[in-house]
C-alpha cells in the first residue's frame, strides 16, 4: 500500500544537520513516528551539533521517495517534549534554559528562509515545564571566635577598641560587618543599675593653717592616737605640718604620713585594710581610710540581659580608670554574675555595660545584610539569596549560615556551580576570626542542578524571532518561505572551579613510565580525589591523563608539622593514549584538562518525544513513477552554449546534468522539451538551488512567461526540484526554459543547471516495484547517508527501493572513535596583582564586559587573584583561568576564541603567545585507543538502533571495521621501508597488525557486537579490507613498523626482507612473505577469540579487494603477486577457521575500467577458492563516475550462485537516483586501469552544522563559530 508521509516525521524527514570539527561525533537514532534521540560526545568548548527538524528540499532520498518541496508552513504547529538524559551519571549538553551567553544559539529554534535570512526563535518563550525543576545551589559561611585563652586574656583589662571587621564576597559583591555595627544591630550595650563593690579611701590630706595665736595647739590624729604642737613652738604652718607628719609616720603601724608645705598626706600602710579615722585641728574634714577590696563575684543588675550569655565578655565603665572586662558566669532576668576587680557604682553614676561583639553577633548582621535586607557595601546584591532550604545557626562562639540561591540565580541549574564565595577578617581582630585562625577562606556555590523536562510548541504562522543577529527586537518569521528549521546542541559549561579544586599538587617529582603503569604518588590538597576517576597532570603546554585508582587518605609523618603531611594516591599512567611524562614537584593534578580547562570525553544524549502536529503537514512524492522524468540528454533541444555539469558538484539524476550562465541580456541560453502525458499533472524541473544561481523564465505551450528565482542562500546549495507548473491538462506540451541575465541581489552568478523535466502527479510513497532478497546497498557510516540519518530512515529507504539483501555497514575511518586534541595553541595572557589597599577596587574588562572586586582587610595577593580567577571562570564561557600566588593565567577555551582585555591600574597584563587577541593553531584530533569504551555513546546508540531496525525488518547485516583510521597515534601507523607512515589521501592512515592495534580493534569489534546482541540481530562482523596497504612508496612496501620488524627478528633471528614493490616475488623470501600473511590471520584470530568470549555465536566475514591485490591478471608484469600472497591468509579460503563469509570487491575493475571480464573474475574469486555460493558475496562499486556499470554487475550476479550482491554505496544510489527495478544488461566498456581507493568518503558533505551566532553587543564571546566548517 502507498504510505503517506508528513513533515517532522523522525523516521522520514528529521536528520542530523552536522556537528563541529573532527571529534564531536553525533548521531540521531531511536526514531519513531513521534520522537527520536540524539547523542554524541563533546570534546572541546567550541563543539556543537545541529538537528534539522525540517528541510523544504530533501537531500537524502531517492527521487522515488523524495518529498516534493514545501516551503509554506504557516498553518503548521509543532509540539514536542525534550528531556536531557544523563550519560555516565552526568549531563553532557547545555540545557535550553541556561542563563549563560549562547555563543552558538542553543537557546533558539533557528529558522532559515529562502533568501537566506535567519530567524532565531527563543525556545523558552514557547516552553512549558512538564516535570522536574531546579535544585538551587548553596554555599556556607561562618565565623568562629579566637581561642578561649586569647579571649580570657582580656579579663581585667580595659575594654578593647571597636576594630574587629569581617567580610563576605559573592563574585564582586561584598558584605561586611564591624564591631560598631554589630553592637548597634544586636543591641549589645545596656546600663548598670546596681553598685558593684564598696567605696574606699586609702589616703587623705590634712592641711595646717597658721592661726597667729601662740597658745593654739595644732594636732593630727589617726584612730584617736596622735600628736600636737603649740603654735608658739613653731615657725610657720609648714614647720608644724612637717613635724606632725614625721611624728605620726614614725609612731603609727597603720598609716604613713608625709608633708608638702602645709599639707599632710596620710595613707594606709601596705597591708592595712582599715578603717583608720584621720582628723586634724585646722578645719580639714575627718576621713576614714579604708583599703581597696575587689568586689569579687557579684550579681550585677542591668537594664537588659537579653544579649548576655554565660561566657560572654562584658566591658564596664568604658574609658574610665575603673574600665575593666569581665567574663559572665551566669545570666538571670535583668542580671548577670561575674568576678569584678573594680568598684562600679551604678546607682550613683551612668555606667555602660557592653557585651563585646563576637562572631555570632557578626553572623546576625551578615544574615540581615545578605538575606533579609539586601545591603551590600560594594557591588550589586545578587537577585536573591534565601535560607529556605538552608540554615542559620549560632553557638556561643560562632555562627554558620547555609545560603541558598533563589530567583533567577536559583534557576540557573548547574551553571551556577562554582560561583566564588570568600570570607576574610581583619588581621588585627581581637575576637572575631575564621576557623583555624585563618584570615581568609574560599568556597563556592555547589549542588545546583536541574532535572526539568520541557514541552515546546511552535505555531509557525505567528512565530517571532531575532533576524540576522539583531537582538534588539523580535520580528515576525515569514512562515511561507521556510527552507530549514534546526536546533543546536552544545556542551555544558564546565565547572572550572570544581575541576581545579578536585585534584592536588605533586609533592615529589615523578618520572616517565610505561602507559598502564600503576604508581603511588604523594600529593598535597588532594582530599577531593576519588578512586575510579580520571584526572589530568601537567601544564598549559602538555599534559598526561591518569586514573586515580585509590585515595588512601592523609598521612601525617609529623602530627605537629602540617608541612610534612601528604595524601597517598594510587594512579595508573598514560591513560587515553596520552604520553606518560616526567613531572616536577608542584605540578597540578586536576579533574579538567590543564591545557583546555575542559574534560575531553563528555558524552551526552537528548530525547525528543511526543511530537504532535496540527495543520497541513502531509508530504507527497512524484508519480506515478520516478522513471517518467526526462533526463537532460533526452527530448531536449538546447540553444546557446551549455556544458556538462561537473559530476560530484551536485548529485544529478542518472549522474548527468547540463549548465549554462548567460553573459549578457542577449546571450540566449535555453532548453526546450516536448512531452506527452495522459493525466492532469504538475511540472517540476530538476536543477541546482544555490548562491551562484540566477533566474529562469518558463514558457509552457507558448503561454505567458513565468520567472523563477533559483537563488537559495543555504550553505552549499543543493540539487533540488523546482515546481514550474501546476494543474497542467493531459496531452502534448512544449516547455521552454530560458536562463535569464538576471539574478537575486544576494546571488553571485547567473547559473542554471538543467537536470531533468518531470511531469508528475503528486502521490503517497509507493511500494517497491520489485523486492530483492539478496541485493542491498552498502551503508558507509562516515558519509551523510550514514550518521546523519536515523537508522529507521535507512531501513525504510532500503525497503521502499526493494533492497532486502544482506546489508554491509562500514563504520568508517572518521567518526566512530574518541579523540584528543593535539598540536593546538590557545590565546592567553597573565595578570599580575600589584600594590593595593583594602577597599581599593580591582576591575577586569574582557571584550566589553567588566568585572569588579573590592577586597576588604584580611586578603592577600593570592586571595585577590583567586577570587578574580573564579569570577572570570564562572562569567565567561570563552576563557578559563588558573591562579598561583598573585598571578592569574587566562586562556581561551578554543584556539579560535579571541578577546580584548583591559584592567585597573593595580593589575598588570602580560600577553602570552599567542596573545589573548590572536587566534591560535587549531591543531588536529588524534584517535584515543587506550580507553573504554573506544566508541562514542552516539555511535554505539546508532549501531544498536540500526541493528534493531534490521532485525525488525528481517534483514541480515554485516558491520565492518578496517585498518584505516583518521589520525591514529603515531605508534599505530603502518610504515614504509624508510619509516614513513602510510598516510592515505582519504585522509586516513593505514594501521599495522601489532599488539596495540589489535587491542584497540578487538575492543571496537566487541563493542559493536554488544550492540548487535542488544538489538537481537545475529552478529556478523566484517574484517573490512584487513590488509597490508597495497602500494609502496619510493623506498618500499608498507610492512616495516617497529613491532612487525621486532617480531620477525625475534622469531627468525634476522631482519625482515626488503620488499620493494607489490609485484615482487614472494619466493624472494618466502619465510618473510608467509610471516606477513600470517600476521593478518593472527590479528583476525585474536579478534574472533576475544569477541566470542562474550558472544560465542558471532560470525565473521572478510572483505577482499581483488583489484588492489591483483592489479593486472597474471602473467602481465603488472600482476601484484606479492599482494596476492601476503594479503590472503590461508584461513580465509574456507570457513573452517571462523571467517564464514568472503565478500569480494574490485572497484577499479567495475567503476573505473568497466571491464566485465575482471568484474566477473572478482565476483567469482571466492568460488574459485572453493567456497560454496552461500558464503560468497560481491560488493559492486557505483561511485565516482556518472555512469557506473551497475546493471552489468547485477546482470552477471544473477547468473552466478553467489549468495549476496551489495552496491557501494547507498548514498550514490540515492543521490543519483539510479533506476529501480534493476534490469539485467550485458556489455563491457574497457578503460585504462587506475586504482582509486574504494573507502574514500563518496558523498561530499552537503550540509554543514553552522548555526547563526550573532555577536552580543558590548559583551563577551563574539565567537566566529559560524565561520567554522563541519566534519571537514
Amino acid at each position: 500500500m502507498p504510505e503517506p508521509i508528513h513533515m517532522f516525521d523522525p523516521r522520514r524527514t528529521v536528520q542530523l544537520q552536522g556537528f563541529s570539527g573532527k571529534a564531536a561525533t553525533t548521531t540521531i537514532h531511536d526514531a519513531t513516528e513521534t520522537g527520536f534521540q540524539i547523542s554524541g560526545i563533546f570534546q572541546a568548548a567550541e563543539d556543537f551539533a545541529n538537528v534539522q527538524f525540517f528541510s523544504a528540499y530533501d537531500y537524502y532520498n531517492h527521487l522515488r521517495l523524495k518529498p516534493l518541496p514545501v516551503t509554506d508552513v504557516s498553518g503548521v504547529t509543532l509540539q514536542f517534549d525534550m528531556q536531557v538524559l544523563p550519560v555516565n551519571g552526568e549531563e553532557g549538553n547545555v540545557r535550553p534554559d541556561c542563563v549563560k551567553y549562547p555563543s552558538v544559539g542553543w537557546d533558539k529554534l533557528t529558522v532559515t528562509t529562502g533568501n537566506g535570512d535567519i530567524y532565531e526563535v527563543p525556545l523558552m518563550a514557547h516552553c512549558t515545564v512538564l516535570s522536574g525543576g531546579f535544585t538551587p545551589g548553596s554555599f556556607q559561611i561562618g565565623l568562629e571566635d579566637k581561642e578561649a585563652e586569647d579571649l580570657d586574656a582580656l579579663i581585667g583589662g580595659p575594654t578593647p577598641g571597636l576594630t574587629d571587621a569581617a567580610y563576605v564576597y559573592f563574585m564582586g559583591t561584598r558584605w561586611s560587618c564591624n564591631s560598631v555595627e554589630a553592637i548597634d544591630y544586636c543591641g549589645l550595650e545596656t546600663q548598670l543599675k546596681s553598685d558593684i563593690g564598696q567605696p574606699y579611701l586609702t589616703s587623705c590630706e590634712q592641711t595646717i593653717w597658721w592661726q597667729d595665736d601662740s597658745e593654739y595647739w595644732h594636732w593630727l590624729y589617726a584612730n584617736g592616737y596622735g600628736f600636737g604642737i603649740k603654735e608658739s613652738g613653731a615657725t610657720d604652718s609648714a614647720d608644724i605640718a612637717s613635724r606632725l607628719a614625721s611624728m605620726l609616720d614614725i609612731s603609727s603601724w597603720d598609716v604613713t604620713a608625709s608633708a608638702s608645705g602645709n599639707v599632710i598626706t596620710v595613707a594606709l600602710e601596705a597591708g592595712v585594710v582599715g578603717p583608720v579615722r584621720v582628723s586634724s585641728s585646722d578645719g580639714s574634714g575627718p576621713a576614714v581610710l579604708v583599703a581597696l577590696r575587689e568586689p569579687g563575684i557579684v550579681t550585677a543588675k542591668v537594664n537588659s540581659s537579653a544579649e548576655i550569655m554565660p561566657g560572654d565578655y562584658v566591658g564596664i565603665d568604658i574609658g574610665t580608670d575603673r574600665d575593666e572586662v569581665v567574663k559572665v558566669l551566669s545570666v538571670g532576668q535583668g542580671t548577670f554574675t561575674a568576678n569584678f576587680k573594680q568598684m562600679h557604682l551604678g546607682t550613683k553614676f551612668p555606667i555602660t555595660c557592653r557585651v563585646l561583639p563576637r562572631s555570632r553577633h557578626f553572623g546576625r548582621v551578615l544574615k540581615q545584610r545578605m538575606i533579609d535586607s539586601s545591603l551590600p557595601d560594594y557591588g550589586e546584591q545578587p537577585n536573591a539569596l534565601t535560607l529556605l532550604g538552608g540554615a542559620f545557626g549560632t553557638t556561643k562562639t560562632g555562627f554558620t549560615m547555609t545560603a541558598v540561591l533563589a530567583g533567577a540565580l536559583g534557576q540557573s541549574g548547574r551553571e551556577a556551580n562554582g560561583i566564588p564565595v570568600r570570607q576574610s577578617v581583619n588581621g588585627d581582630n581581637v575576637i572575631v576570626s575564621l576557623p583555624d585562625g585563618a584570615s581568609s577562606s574560599a568556597s563556592m556555590i555547589q549542588g545546583a542542578r536541574s532535572d526539568r523536562t520541557y514541552r515546546f510548541q511552535f505555531p509557525f504562522g505567528t512565530l517571532t524571532g531575532f533576524k540576522n543577529g539583531d537582538r534588539q527586537s523580535l520580528v515576525a518569521v515569514p512562515a511561507t518561505d521556510i527552507v530549514k528549521i534546526h536546533m543546536t546542541f552544545a556542551p555544558r559549561f564546565e565547572d572550572v572551579e570544581y575541576g581545579l579544586a578536585n585534584g592536588g599538587l605533586l609533592l615529589q617529582a615523578v618520572a616517565a613510565s610505561l602507559a598502564g603503569t600503576q604508581e603511588e604518588w604523594q600529593l598535597a590538597e588532594a582530599a577531593a580525589m576519588s578512586g575510579g576517576t580520571k584526572y589530568y597532570v601537567g601544564s598549559a603546554a602538555s599534559e598526561e591523563r591518569i586514573t586515580c585508582l585509590a585515595n588512601f587518605g592523609l598521612v601525617k609523618p609529623d602530627p605537629e608539622e602540617p608541612g610534612s603531611w601528604y595524601y597517598r594516591i594510587l594512579v595508573r599512567r598514560g591513560e587515553d593514549s596520552s604520553i606518560s611524562q616526567a613531572w616536577a614537584a608542584g605540578t597540578p593534578v586536576q579533574w579538567i584538562s590543564t591545557i583546555t580547562g575542559t574534560r575531553s570525553d563528555v558524552e551526552w544524549q537528548v530525547s525528543i518525544s511526543n511530537i504532535t502536529l496540527s495543520g497541513p503537514t502531509a508530504l507527497q512524492v512524484g508519480g506515478p513513477s520516478e522513471n517518467d522524468r526526462m533526463e537532460e540528454s533526452k527530448y531536449a533541444t538546447y540553444a546557446g552554449y551549455w556544458e556538462e555539469a561537473p559530476y560530484g558538484a551536485g548529485w544529478w539524476s542518472g549522474g548527468h546534468a547540463r549548465r549554462c550562465a548567460p553573459s549578457a541580456a542577449d546571450d540566449l541560453r535555453s532548453v526546450t522539451v516536448t512531452y506527452q502525458r495522459d493525466a492532469i499533472h504538475d511540472l517540476y524541473v530538476g536543477t541546482w538551488l544555490g548562491t551562484s544561481a540566477g533566474k529562469i523564465q518558463v514558457v509552457i505551450d507558448g503561454g505567458a512567461p513565468q520567472v523563477f528565482d533559483l537563488c537559495l542562500n543555504d550553505y552549499n546549495g543543493l540539487a533540488a526540484m523546482k515546481k514550474i507548473g501546476g494543474g497542467i491538462s493531459p496531452g502534448s506540451h512544449t516547455v521552454q526554459i530560458t536562463a535569464l541575465f538576471d539574478k537575486n541581489p544576494s546571488s553571485s552568478g547567473y547559473y542554471f543547471y538543467y537536470d531533468y523535466l518531470w511531469p508528475l502527479i503528486p502521490q503517497d510513497v509507493p511500494e517497491a516495484p520489485q523486492t530483492y532478497e539478496n541485493v542491498s546497498l552498502a551503508i558507509d557510516f562516515d558519509t551523510d547517508h550514514g550518521y546523519k540519518k536515523p537508522p529507521a530512515w535507512h531501513v525504510w529507504h532500503l525497503d521502499k527501493l526493494g533492497f532486502r539483501g544482506h546489508a554491509d555497514v562500514y563504520m568508517g575511518v572518521f567518526w566512530n572513535n574518541k579523540r584528543r586534541r593535539v598540536e593546538a595553541t590557545y590565546p592567553n595572557c597573565t595578570l599580575q596583582v600589584g600594590s593595593w589597599a583594602p577597599d581599593d577596587p580591582f576591575w577586569i574588562n574582557v571584550s566589553g564586559t567588566t568585572l569588579y572586586f573590592a577586597p576588604g582587610a584580611g586578603l592577600g595577593d593570592g586571595d585577590v587573584a583567586a577570587q578574580l580567577r573564579a569570577m572570570l571562570n564562572v562569567t565567561f564561557p570563552g576563557v578559563w583561568c588558573t591562579s598561583s600566588g598573585g598571578t592569574i593565567s587566562i586562556c581561551s577555551r578554543a584556539p579560535g576564541y579571541v578577546f580584548t582585555i583591559d584592567t585597573s591600574a593595580n593589575l598588570t597584563v602580560l600577553q602570552g603567545a599567542p596573545s589573548l587577541s590572536t587566534p591560535g593553531a587549531e591543531g588536529d584530533w588524534e584517535m584515543i585507543d587506550t580507553i573504554s569504551p573506544v566508541m562514542t555513546q552516539g555511535v554505539r546508540n546508532w549501531i544498536r538502533d540500526l541493528a534493531t531496525q534490521f532485525c525488525q525488518a528481517g534483514i541480515p547485516a554485516s558491520f565492518a571495521f578496517s585498518m584505516e583510521c583518521y589520525r591514529p597515534p603515531a605508534a599505530m601507523a603502518a610504515r614504509y621501508w624508510d619509516g614513513a607512515p602510510v598516510d592515505l589521501p582519504v585522509p586516513s592512515t593505514q594501521m599495522h597488525f601489532g599488539s596495540r592495534v589489535r587491542a584497540y580493534l578487538k575492543q571496537m569489534y566487541k563493542e559493536c557486537a554488544d550492540q548487535l546482541a542488544a538489538a537481537g540481530l545475529p552478529i556478523v562482523l566484517q574484517f573490512g579490507e584487513t590488509q597490508w596497504w597495497y602500494f609502496p612508496n619510493s623506498t618500499g612496501m608498507p610492512f616495516y613498523d617497529e613491532g612487525t620488524k621486532a617480531d620477525f627478528l625475534a622469531q627468525f633471528g634476522r631482519s625482515l626482507h626488503h620488499f620493494a614493490a607489490n609485484t615482487d616475488n614472494p619466493e624472494d623470501d618466502r619465510q618473510a612473505a608467509d610471516f606477513l600473511r600470517d600476521r593478518i590471520w593472527e590479528y583476525c584470530a585474536e579478534v574472533i577469540a576475544y569477541v566470542r568470549l562474550y558472544h560465542p555465536t558471532a560470525v565473521f566475514e572478510c572483505l577482499w579487494p581483488l583489484d588492489a591485490n591483483q592489479g593486472k591478471p597474471a602473467p602481465d608484469p603488472g600482476f601484484r603477486r606479492l599482494n596476492m600472497h601476503v594479503n590472503l591468509p590461508e584461513q580465509w579460503k574456507n570457513s573452517g577457521y571462523g571467517v564464514k563469509y568472503f565478500r569480494c570487491e574490485g572497484f577499479d575493475y567495475d567503476v573505473w575500467q568497466k571491464n566485465t571480464s575482471l568484474m566477473k573474475q572478482t565476483m567469482r574469486f571466492p568460488l574459485e577458492l572453493g567456497r560454496p555460493g552461500g558464503e560468497c558475496m560481491y560488493l559492486a562499486g557505483i561511485y565516482g563516475v556518472p555512469d557506473p556499470p551497475l546493471l552489468h554487475a547485477y546482470s552477471m550476479w544473477t547468473q552466478t550462485e553467489i549468495g549476496s550482491l551489495c552496491f557501494w554505496a547507498f548514498d550514490q544510489f540515492a543521490l543519483n537516483s539510479r533506476p529501480v527495478p534493476l534490469t539485467a544488461l550485458t556489455g563491457r566498456t574497457p578503460q585504462s586501469a587506475i586504482y582509486h581507493k574504494p573507502r574514500a568518503v563518496r558523498a561530499e558533505p552537503l550540509i554543514l552544522a553552522v548555526p547563526f551566532a550573532p555577536s552580543a553587543d558590548g559583551a563577551l564571546n563574539r565567537f566566529a563559530c559560524n565561520k567554522r566548517g563541519l566534519n571537514a
